[in-house]
């Protein structure tokens, strides 16, 4: 009996780190955009206009725990599919700011891998 509980309250520790990184109007803000995904996990908006914006015109579009800011749009095409939260690498190399993108260049985003060949 006290393994159990003790097993709740760890659980129950750990998801309050989780959901306590950010404010609850971030995550309030996260759940009325994740209804645009096709699955997601803990999603939060940061204030700011203009808004996070979706269109999904028939792909698949799915976030890990993810904190999105102001001003990003993200278009997924019919049969087109995009994965965000794992991470993004240009060339296996992490992204972490704007860098320009060449003809050959590999970019993953989540599982997926899309290469530029215009």
């Amino acid at each position: 009996m006290a393994e159990s509980r003790a097993k709740l309250a760890g659980a129950y520790r750990r998801w309050g780190e989780k959901v306590g990184r950010f404010p609850i109007s971030y995550r309030l803000r996260g759940l009325w955009f994740a209804r645009k995904f096709t699955s997601a996990g803990w999603l939060a908006c940061a204030p700011g206009l203009p808004w996070p914006r979706v269109r999904n015109l028939g792909g698949t579009l799915t976030a890990g725990n993810c904190l999105f800011y102001s001003g990003v749009r993200l278009e997924v095409g019919q049969g087109g599919r995009l994965a965000i939260g794992s991470g993004t690498f240009l060339n296996r190399k992490k992204v972490e700011s704007a860098v320009p993108i060449r003809k050959g260049d590999r970019l993953q985003v989540g599982k997926t891998v899309l290469e530029l060949i215009k």
